[in-house]
């Protein structure tokens, strides 16, 4: 075979294989349900810290952290819109018949002649709150349909409750001096009993540890108590997580 030859037959061999049909895999996608992704909120730096509770009627709720966001030199903030929360927040968000509802629980000042939907408290410290020093939001929704949310933010731990047109708030655990950067308050999780009796949960970092803390409303006043502590150096530098639930028994 003649050296002139032998590059028509490797153009060939390449052809082949190019032209050659691949075997198609064997993929099972499953079937029923399935997951769908939506976008619950965009504007400005929004969704730090969620949680997510569902109604008896299956309607979807999301509490979470709103703040401005820090622009570059030149940029522009977007407009938000009438009826929106003042930033920095704590927000809540839900979804029906595929419309968004975007609201809040807390905002440092309330907005005059303008109702923001959820009927968010005025709590003032609010204002001094970052993306830095905050912990976490923990969201229960009641049988009664009544909305329960804790967050952890550089203030301190702070419950709201919700049973009808607007929420009220308390301080559950003052920090003092407040968190520059958020460490210490561990991320709440709470649980409601069938009557509506909230429960809430934190780590709480102290001379002593991590102190596993429970808080509830008993005769009308909320009672702490201290399940476990962890001793200092036997677990890492910032709080662990923690969950609850009450069981069908309570």
């Amino acid at each position: 075979m003649s050296r002139k030859v032998l590059p028509a037959v490797f153009v060939l061999t390449i052809m082949a294989a190019a032209c050659a049909t691949p075997t198609p895999p064997s993929v099972t996608f499953g079937s029923g349900k399935q997951f769908v992704p939506q976008v619950a909120d965009f504007l400005d730096d929004v969704g730090l810290g969620p949680s997510v509770a569902v109604d008896a009627q299956g309607t979807p709720y999301i509490s979470y952290f709103g703040f401005l966001p820090e622009l570059k030199e030149g940029e522009i903030a977007p407009t938000r819109p009438i009826g929106a929360p003042t930033l920095p927040a704590v927000l809540m968000a839900s979804t029906k018949d595929g419309v968004w509802t975007r609201g809040a629980v807390a905002m440092q000042a309330s907005i005059p002649n303008v109702s923001v939907p959820f009927g968010p408290a005025t709590v003032r410290q609010v204002k001094s709150m970052t993306s830095q020093n905050v912990n976490g939001t923990a969201l229960a929704i009641d049988p009664s349909g009544g909305f329960h949310v804790a967050w952890a933010a550089d203030s301190g731990l702070w419950y709201a409750e919700s049973t009808g047109t607007s929420f009220t708030v308390t301080l559950l655990q003052a920090m003092s001096p407040s968190l520059e950067r958020a460490g210490p308050l561990g991320t709440p999780a709470v649980a409601v009993t069938p009557s509506g009796t909230p429960w809430v949960t934190f780590m709480l970092t102290t001379a002593r540890g991590q102190e596993l803390t429970v808080k509830t409303m008993v005769a009308g006043a909320w009672k702490t108590d201290v399940l476990e502590t962890i001793p200092r150096g036997s677990g890492p530098s910032q709080p662990y997580r923690v969950a609850v639930t009450i069981s069908a028994s309570g």
